[in-house]
């Protein structure tokens, strides 16, 4: 597998928009334009010393911007507190010249005292499909509204060059291909509701800062869609991505269908997220999901690529398959960041990962795997709703007129792993549910580990705390690898208390291939409902036990409360 720099993309985007030639730092040359007219029209601005002249409109300033031909250029379009309707399609943006590509700097104003965008570029009146913007040459943004785009493939921008976003808005996109009216049509959803980064020969760079990403559409990537392939990065900072939606089919504006990356939707080299929320996104039905093998990653879905979250917050996000709050195929890294409160109908309610995990002074809580999840389309509205307890009842018990019902088992409340490794460090994951439906709480074929379920290797250390998780088997954590290798978990100074299992193993079940090694560990007052309360052990030998355990005050209903062998 290989290994990628995070970096060196982020300096790729940095680079992106400087201008070098190759004899060193070139001088640029700056040409201004006002724009004093909320009009559409495709006259281009005049210029004169260096500054517009006359009237001059949004789409005229892109034009004369582009079809200048000077190299070393900056461009900057200055804005008023006004919103620009569009009516005669895209703004592209190519300033680019034979030598050097130019920079388009496209500047709002701000209003009250806490400087909110003000200028407001509204694609709604452009025939569909239509982007606001097309960017084939580095671009800035500041302090603007983009809004209304109905792009096919890129909803609100279509970038395929260097972004760079700061105290903008990026709202009420939709990606699609065909529309009838204001309608998209059902099949013709496509990728990138807000922004699409495109996969061609110069592998675009984003940046946001203090920016909102919201209630955007697409099949793919609802907020963000980076296909960029692996020369390309996305950088977000101090902003949110919230309530986007990944999905390919709606009934009265509710989701119907499947999708994946309902916030952002990265297959690039690197993407990094510092001090931001990613809150209250979707992919995809877990109603439906039976009809879409890929509803993944309601809030982030990351595909081959090194993801980082510093000081961010994963909160409320909806998967109809795998990974409720992050699906993430590669590397993740967690560092004082928090998972809460999101739901998969099947594997990772807070995050499912297939290959390496770093997690530090980080939370995971209150995210839930499973359940009975329902829709029902009436005349007039959709309504959605899930059942998730320790134990749910079936589809024909709770919802039996539902226009569509599920009921999954769930497998890693908190996280699932299908991959190589994990590191926990001072990290609480806490309140987690891998749902049980009603029946299927027997010999462990109900939902498994409630906090962490994994078949391959992770650590626990740093006083981590791992609490008041439930599960059908191993409340806590569920380890099982049922091939010829093996795989451990090594847990040392940390503390499991208060999880809980219907069957066996309240804090920890293990088996198969899989063992586990026990140092300083505290694992006290969880519960069974059949046999071990604390640590589950069907192989002789495969818990090793260190120094300093405290495994003691445990409670089941069988004979061994508090761990299986030695019975005790």
């Amino acid at each position: 597998m290989k290994r990628k720099s995070l970096w060196a993309g982020v300096a790729a985007l940095a680079a992106g928009l400087i201008f070098v030639t190759g004899g060193g730092a070139a001088t640029s040359t700056t040409i201004t334009f006002t724009v004093n007219s909320t009009a559409d029209s495709t006259t281009p601005c005049t210029i004169a010393s260096h500054k517009s002249t006359g009237t001059c409109t949004l789409r005229g300033a892109v034009l004369a911007a582009d079809a200048l031909g000077n190299d070393n250029t900056i461009f900057v379009i200055k804005l008023a507190a006004k919103t620009y309707h569009l009516s005669l399609g895209t703004l592209g943006i190519n300033a680019r010249t034979g030598n050097t590509a130019n920079l388009v700097q496209i500047v709002g104003a701000t209003a009250g005292k806490k400087k909110v965008p003000a200028s407001t570029i509204d694609g709604s009146g452009n025939a569909k499909p239509a982007s606001v913007f097309e960017l084939d040459s580095p671009t800035q943004m500041s302090n603007v509204v983009v809004t209304g785009g109905s792009g096919d493939t890129g909803g609100g921008i279509w970038m395929d060059s260097a972004l760079d976003m700061e105290n903008s808005i990026v709202r009420g996109n939709t990606s699609c291909a065909s529309w009838t009216g204001s309608a998209c049509d059902a099949t013709s959803y496509r990728a990138g509701g807000g922004i699409y980064m495109s996969s061609g020969a110069a592998s675009p760079h984003l940046s946001l800062s203090k920016t909102t990403v919201t209630k955007n559409v697409a099949s793919f990537g609802g907020g963000i869609d980076n296909e960029g392939g692996h020369a390309s990065s996305v950088a977000i900072y101090h902003s949110h991505i919230d309530k986007n939606v990944a999905c390919d089919a709606f009934s009265h504006g509710v989701c119907v269908g499947g999708g994946s990356g309902g916030g952002v939707a990265d297959d690039g080299e690197s993407m990094l997220i510092e001090y931001s929320t990613v809150n209250g996104n979707q992919a995809g039905s877990p109603a439906y999901d039976i009809n879409n093998d890929e509803s993944w990653g309601g809030g982030i879905y990351t595909d081959e690529d090194t993801t980082q979250l510093f000081h961010t917050v994963v909160k409320g996000n909806v998967a109809g398959q795998y990974g409720g709050g992050v699906y993430a195929y590669d590397l993740v890294d967690f560092v004082n960041s928090s998972v809460t409160g999101n739901v998969a109908d099947d594997e990772g309610g807070g995050v499912y990962y297939d290959y390496l995990l770093t997690s530090k002074n980080s939370t995971f809580a209150h995210n839930v795997a499973g359940g009975t999840f329902e829709c029902t389309i009436g005349q007039s509205s959709t309504s959605c709703k899930h059942t998730a307890k320790g134990t749910t009842g079936t589809c024909a018990t709770l919802y039996p007129s539902a226009s569509s019902c599920i009921d999954y088992d769930g497998y890693g409340g908190g996280l699932y792993s299908d991959g190589e490794f994990a590191q926990f460090i001072a990290t609480s994951i806490s309140n987690n549910v891998a749902a049980s439906i009603t029946g299927d709480a027997t010999n462990c074929g109900g939902g498994l580990g409630g906090g962490v379920y994994t078949d391959w290797t992770f650590t626990l250390s740093g006083g981590s705390k791992i609490t008041n998780n439930t599960a059908d088997c191993g409340g806590g954590i569920y380890n099982y690898y049922g091939g010829n290798s093996v795989y451990t978990f090594d847990l040392a100074d940390s503390l499991m208390t208060g999880n809980s299992a219907l069957e066996d193993g309240g804090a920890i079940w293990t088996g198969g291939g899989g063992s586990g090694t026990l140092y300083g560990m505290v694992i006290a007052k969880n519960y069974a409902g059949r046999q071990t309360g604390g640590v589950w052990d069907d192989q002789i030998g495969s818990v090793l036990l260190g120094s300093g355990n405290k495994i003691a005050g445990n409670l089941s209903t069988g004979a061994c409360k508090n761990i299986t062998l030695p019975c005790k």
